[in-house]
């Protein structure tokens, strides 16, 4: 769909403009509090009503008029005793320039074919009917369950979900509008009634300049559940905004990342989602990693929430670089979390190594602008000391536990990958018992650890990896119990730790 949308906020993107003009039946405009969406609507429906759609904007305080009591001092509703008959036009027109919502029931009033739908609804999810008494030249809607009960006003007497849902369905089945802007459709609104009410916008959704009975519809919301994407186009109208910075959306993608989210997006749940929201998403590698990194969190005192981070589990390293690339898309301030393997083997490595800023370090470095040429300089050196370290380890007895577990360790893996993670992590906790095992490699072991601490300062310079955690398992270890050096531990290990930590 075409529309043309060029929009400014000089305070807080300065000069820049933020510019659209393909735009899908659904749009999701997602991010944290006070970045600039509501102010982006305002905006956005001046600019698609002047290029021919009929627009209608619902703000989040729509029920404003519609509430259950007057508050003195704090507010007083000039429709308290109901919409005035003759006031009808009036009410749809202040509706429309405010975002307000209460002229709906002046619309059910006109259009029985709505009304109908409503009614439908309410009757099926609430088991409620509603009646639009009139009063003194006042229209009063009223509720009554259909099983029993007395008729009651919908305004003093009922739930603010009954109200949003049928304001929400009002516009959503009124063909007086191709164009809705929604903010923050999931108020008051069970997840189940959210989900319910997205189900019925697709339903609707379409190009309404091609399709005369179809809308589009753009939603502001902070709600994982509306964020229903599907396919990759979906995904390209998702517009995430952000502190200080135009509002970013994933445009072209390459052939192997289109692959790889089509079998990322049905398993992406309202936890993946949150990243869409956080101001700075924390990405870790599974379940366990999210449980302990949350635990130790909460021991230091450091209330995730309250800094508008969350940690996500995606599911394995791939996933890792899956998300990653996409941040960097969406130019997201996030973090990724991850063992000392990542260097070792993972697509990660690779999508850090084209990082511009990643480059420029290590240039400054004098290591070149390739980090998988360090990287593999770094593996071969390690290859070398293992070729020596491990027939040496094999003829010894009696070693310390570290040093047994470590030996144990290599003996349990055969890919040399894995070897290698395990070199890695022995050299950082049993140094000094390594070298003295392969004193003619000494220089080469002060390589490999003077290597590791750049490839990890390389990594933390990437635009969108701000932070590599590497190895918590070890950080954490001086307690004895290591989810090991390696991958093959059993999982009673692991909750030994939690345990430990709690």
């Amino acid at each position: 769909m075409n529309l043309n949308i060029n929009i400014s906020i000089p305070d807080l993107w300065g000069e820049q403009r933020f510019q659209k003009n393909e735009w899908g039946s659904i749009n999701y405009l997602v991010g944290p509090n006070a970045t600039g969406k509501t102010r982006f609507v305002e905006q956005l429906e001046q600019q698609s009503q002047s290029q021919g759609f009929k627009v209608r904007y619902l703000s989040s305080e729509r029920l404003a008029g519609l509430e259950r009591q007057q508050y003195g001092i704090f507010g007083y509703s000039q429709i308290y005793r109901g919409l005035d008959i003759g006031q009808f036009e009036r009410y749809k027109s202040e509706g429309r320039v405010y975002g307000l919502a209460a002229d709906a029931f002046a619309i059910l009033k006109e259009k029985l074919d709505v009304k109908i739908r409503i009614e439908a609804t309410l009757s099926q999810l609430f088991g409620r009917r509603i009646r639009l008494a009139e009063e003194g030249g006042f229209l009063v809607p009223k509720v009554q369950k259909i099983e029993a009960g007395d008729e009651y006003g919908l305004k003093e007497s009922e739930c603010h979900g009954l109200k949003e849902l049928i304001t929400l369905l009002t516009f959503l089945y009124n063909d007086d509008y191709n164009c809705l802007i929604i903010d923050e459709p999931e108020l008051h609104l069970h997840p189940q009634f959210q989900t319910f009410f997205l189900q019925e916008i697709r339903r609707i959704a379409g190009d309404p300049l091609s399709s005369p009975e179809k809308k589009c519809f753009f939603i502001v919301t902070h709600s994982p559940y509306y964020v229903d994407i599907r396919t990759l186009e979906d995904l390209k109208y998702c517009i995430v905004f952000q502190s200080d910075r135009l509002p970013a959306f994933v445009d072209q993608l390459e052939e192997e990342d289109k692959w790889r989210i089509k079998r990322l997006l049905p398993r992406l749940n309202t936890h993946h989602k949150q990243f869409f929201f956080a101001s700075r998403p924390i990405f870790v590698e599974g379940y366990f990693d999210q449980q302990i990194f949350t635990l130790i969190q909460e021991k230091r005192g450091k209330l995730l929430g309250a800094s508008g981070s969350c940690i996500i589990d995606v599911g394995g390293k791939d996933e890792l670089d899956l998300f990653f690339r996409i941040c960097k898309k969406l130019n997201a301030d996030a973090q990724f979390m991850t063992d000392l393997d990542i260097l070792t083997k993972g697509k990660l490595r690779q999508s850090v190594s084209k990082d511009k800023r990643c480059a420029d370090y290590l240039q400054s470095e004098g290591l070149g602008t390739n980090l998988m040429q360090v990287i593999g300089e770094a593996e071969q050196a390690i290859s070398e000391c293992l070729n020596k370290l491990e027939p040496k380890l094999a003829d010894i007895s009696g070693l310390n536990p570290l040093l047994q577990t470590f030996k144990d360790s290599l003996s349990e893996v055969s890919e040399q990958e894995k070897k290698r993670y395990v070199f890695l992590l022995g050299l950082k906790y049993n140094g000094e018992q390594i070298k003295a095992l392969l004193p003619s490699n000494a220089e080469n072991l002060s390589f490999i650890e003077g290597r590791l601490q750049k490839i990890i300062q390389a990594f933390k310079r990437s635009e969108c990896m701000s932070y590599l955690m590497v190895n918590w398992k070890t950080t954490y270890l001086n307690i004895g119990v290591i989810r090991t050096l390696f991958q093959t531990t059993p999982r009673r290990k692991l909750l030994n730790k939690s345990e430990i930590l709690s």
